[in-house]
């Protein structure tokens, strides 16, 4: 069947003019048009006619009985003027724009055809508003994220953009669409359109409670018109979508016109709400995991970790509101947020990190000039015991690590300065947790003010605390604190950093003792940040230099010899943060032959009996426990380490009783009751070991108390945790502190020994709250995972052993001279001070344990660290600064003096020859 184009034009121009008489006598004219439409196919069909011509048109409609209706011009869509002469007969195929027997709108009120400039002023305004504007608005918001900074952010993801971007590309096509013509692209404009109209109406009513003001906003170089591009864009699509079906109706079947516009509208609006789900699912599951019965909690937190929105989550970490939470997410009925502490913990059990070791939300989609969610602004940790959140603005400008190492003597120097800066307007409060090589102490701690040096004084934790806090929160002068909070680790806090641009310079020195791999080998590992609420640029280095009198090696990339010193050798370079906080981050120093039985000895300078610190290296001998309960970590972190885990776990010796625990969301005894090991209880137990995954972050506590359960039934047995960082102490703690107030102490105590070891860095609040209990041993890190926990389990076999230092304090005539082998550095009356500290704790000591490190000028378990701005803050708060004679340097004391007496030497030389050479005689 063929329609010739006069009756095309003839049934067109009929339902046009049908369609005006019928708008205005109240009935339906779509509905009505679209009967005869139908009526005429059935007829011609019925007719069977190969070709339709006019007269068939005529004969047709007489036939069906349709009405009598006049045939108005419908060029009320085009531009195009119409004369008098026009054939108002004719199509709107024949006549421009307009024409659809089921649109309305298609001409203009007065059933005639518009003027050519009104026409051509409605096309550039639906060019400007419905294309120009949303595109220019789009690409500001990405550009500067103003709305971000100011409201909420429109795009959170950058799966929001291709959705905004949805709307200027739809009005450009649509637009195009009308101007040329294009009948034959219906079929998917309007559906286009329609999803368009769906993500208007969303963010048209986003931006609608900021219509008001964006009116008055208009009048200030226009940028009113950015929040109103929503509803203005919108406004022009539904234009459009009228002359899109006024185009559609030219075709010969114009279904296009009727195409579902309500699927296509909800596919657009429904795409953003899904894009909305997750943050608000993320809502109901955290309250359900944090309110809910305990099988709610495990099943919430599951779907959390399959699912969660982690930009949610952080924001709750932070205090701050996300973008699920404004606009018109407003007006569906989503759980409270959590409070700041509570989703910091669940933020670890979802993800297995500390909320502060990964960039703030919307780091990665906005700018730094304009999102004020990038880092934190408000800090509610100032002058507290915690790190808290990354602050705004706040980074570490400069990094320098100096160190001064004795083989032989066994002991290990370093010295840390650091300098903040603060781009902020606000000052700033730097706070960091650092990880000292094993066994090592803060012996030294100095801030710069006004250009000079400013050494700390030494006393209780309580005292230095409430001064530093007192200058913070009431003074806000210039003080830094260092306090301890764990095994080889302490909490650094400066204030204030100045704002705009200021810096705080800070210098930590460290005393730590090297680690004997063999009798000729010693070891030491560098400090490392745990923790800090400073950011670090991705360019940021630590600068590196350590110099001794053996030759050294590092297996660290970057680092180079010098030899350029006689007698002495160096390594320097840089270093990225990661890598010095790896396992990797080592130096190895070779000892001279046979001083692994010569003692070292240096005179207290702090005793008034004149007594000697003496050191001497002794192969100790461990002996083996009668139970071994392993508590292995269950967080996602630890995945990497459980085949090396699985390794050590075969090289304990038979005969000792064991049991394999996994600190899951549910304690899970992976081996049963324990049992007398053998070759093949350990390769089950590590088969087991190696078949497992960790996931989310673990909480240990309730693992490692029913350890202790487990050793407490066999005296002198053995916990051993391995661990990743706990970064969240939760409720339960007390489960573990119980058992260890209750725990035995004495020679004859047989209570069990909780050995600790850390596979990755990070901040551990468990190890925090027991770091001062006499069963808590930490096992040192110079190695792998496998390599260092082996070297553990093996020590307790019968053939094995390990060299480690013992040092005394005894008189001078207790200690002969001819015996007391080679002098060394203050630092081993340090070292003594530390180990006589940590004795006098285990003997509940505490107030002596506080004077011992007064005197000795350390940092302990019960002694900090406060550098104040003067003498009257200092009086004020009881203390005494060091005198700047008696703290540790880079280099020693001595060393400066040799210097300066061979300087002396060689300047009295060159005087004395000059003196020697004849003069000469004048000319």
């Amino acid at each position: 069947m063929t329609w010739t184009e006069t009756a095309k034009e003839r049934l067109d121009g009929y339902l046009l003019g049908l369609h005006h008489s019928l708008r205005t006598s109240g009935a339906d004219p779509s509905e009505v048009t679209e009967d005869i439409r139908r009526h005429i196919a059935e007829e011609i069909r019925v007719d069977r006619l190969e070709v339709v011509a006019a007269a068939d048109i005529d004969r047709l409609l007489k036939r069906i009985g349709a009405p009598e209706a006049p045939v108005p011009d419908p060029a009320g869509c085009g531009d195009r003027d119409a004369g008098p002469d026009r054939n108002h007969s004719a199509g709107p195929a024949a006549r421009g724009e307009g024409g659809s027997s089921s649109a309305p709108g298609c001409s203009s009120p007065s059933g005639g055809p518009p003027p050519r400039a009104a026409a051509s002023s409605r096309r550039v305004s639906l060019f400007l508003f419905g294309v120009v504007l949303p595109l220019i608005t789009l690409l500001l918001e990405l550009l500067t994220q103003m709305c971000a900074a100011t409201f909420f952010d429109p795009m959170p993801t950058l799966w929001h953009v291709p959705l905004v971007a949805l709307m200027p590309v739809a009005n450009f096509l649509a637009w195009n669409a009308v101007v040329e013509r294009r009948a034959d692209r219906m079929r998917w404009l309007l559906p286009l359109n329609a999803a368009a109209l769906g993500v208007g109406a969303f963010y048209t009513a986003i931006y609608l409670p900021l219509a008001p003001m964006a009116v008055f906003a208009i009048l200030f170089f226009g940028w009113g018109f950015l929040p109103l591009s929503p509803l203005l864009s919108l406004a022009c699509a539904w234009r459009l979508r009228v002359l899109l079906r006024c185009v559609a109706a030219e075709q010969p079947n114009p279904e296009a016109a009727s195409l579902p516009f309500w699927r296509w509208f909800a596919a657009g609006l429904g795409a953003l709400l899904m894009l909305a789900a997750p943050p608000l699912l993320t809502r109901h599951w955290a309250r359900q995991a944090v309110d809910g019965s305990s099988s709610e909690r495990a099943s919430a937190t599951d779907w959390l970790r399959r699912l969660g929105h982690e930009s949610t989550l952080l924001a709750d970490c932070y205090g701050t509101r996300g973008w699920e939470e404004e606009g018109l997410m407003r007006l569906v009925p989503t759980p409270r947020p959590l409070r700041a502490e509570q989703a910091r913990a669940l933020y670890y059990r979802v993800t297995g990190r500390a909320f502060n070791s990964v960039p703030p939300p919307q780091a990665g989609h906005s700018t730094r000039d304009w999102s004020f969610l990038d880092e934190f602004s408000w800090d509610a940790d100032q002058a507290g015991t915690t790190v808290g959140g990354r602050l705004k603005g706040l980074s570490m400008a400069q990094s320098r690590l100096d160190s001064l190492l004795d083989a032989d003597a066994g002991w290990s120097y370093v010295e840390w300065t650091m300098e903040f800066k603060n781009s902020f307007p606000r000052e700033r409060e730097a706070r960091a947790q650092i990880a000292l090589p094993p066994g090592g102490v803060v012996s030294r701690l100095t801030l710069w003010v006004n250009g000079e040096e400013r050494e700390a004084a030494f006393a209780g934790s309580g005292q230095v605390r409430a001064a530093y806090e007192n200058v913070v929160k009431v003074q806000r002068r210039d003080p830094v604190l260092v306090t301890s909070c764990g095994p080889d680790r302490v909490l650094v806090q400066c204030f204030p950093v100045p704002a705009n641009g200021g810096t705080i310079k800070v210098r930590l020195g460290i005393t730590s003792p090297l680690h004997l791999e063999n009798a000729g080998t010693a070891v030491v590992r560098w400090p490392s940040l745990m923790e800090r609420n400073f950011s670090l640029a991705e360019s940021a280095r630590h600068s590196l230099w350590v110099e001794g009198g053996q030759a050294m090696t590092s297996t660290l990339p970057g680092l180079s010899v010098d030899r350029t010193k006689p007698g002495k050798q160096a390594l320097h370079g840089e270093l990225r943060d990661e890598e010095l906080a790896s396992s990797a981050s080592v130096v190895r120093l070779a000892r001279s032959p046979g001083v692994d039985v010569s003692p070292v000895w240096v005179a207290d300078p702090h005793d008034p009996q004149g007594r000697l610190i003496r050191q001497r290296a002794e192969r100790l001998k461990e002996t083996p426990p009668a139970r071994v309960v392993l508590v292995i970590d269950g967080s996602v972190s630890m995945t990497p380490f459980l085949p090396q885990i699985a390794d050590a776990i075969q090289r304990l010796p038979d005969g000792i009783e064991f049991s394999l625990l996994l600190a899951d969301d549910f304690v899970e005894e992976l081996t049963g009751k324990p049992a007398r090991g053998d070759a093949g209880l350990y390769q089950r137990a590590a088969a087991v070991l190696r078949g497992r995954r960790g996931v989310g972050g673990q909480d240990n506590v309730p693992a490692l108390a029913r350890a202790w359960d487990l050793a407490g039934e066999l005296p002198g047995s053995a916990v051993v945790w391995v661990h990743a960082g706990q970064p969240q102490l939760f409720d339960n703690a007390e489960l573990l502190q119980q058992r260890l107030d209750w725990r035995g102490d004495g020679p004859s105590a047989l209570a069990p020994v909780l050995y600790e070891m850390q596979a990755k860095p990070g901040p551990d609040r468990v190890l925090e709250k027991f770091s001062g209990s006499p069963a808590l041993r930490t096992v040192a890190r110079y190695g792998g995972v496998g390599e260092d926990l082996g070297r553990l389990l093996g020590n307790w076999r019968a053939d094995s052993g390990s060299l480690g230092w013992v040092r005394d304090r005894v008189a001078p005539a207790a200690f002969p001279e001819a015996a007391r082998g080679k002098h060394s550095s203050r630092h081993l009356a340090r070292l003594w001070g530390f180990d006589e500290v940590q004795r006098l704790l285990r003997a509940r000591q505490r107030e002596q344990a506080v004077q011992v490190a007064g005197t000795y000028q350390l940092v302990t378990p019960v002694s900090g660290a406060v550098v104040l701005e003067n003498k009257q803050q200092f009086d004020q708060a009881g203390l005494r600064a060091v005198d700047p004679q008696t703290v540790p340097t880079v280099p020693e004391p001595g060393a400066l003096a040799l210097l300066s007496l061979v300087a002396v030497a060689l300047l009295g030389w060159r005087r004395w020859q000059s003196r020697r050479r004849p003069l000469h005689s004048p000319r």
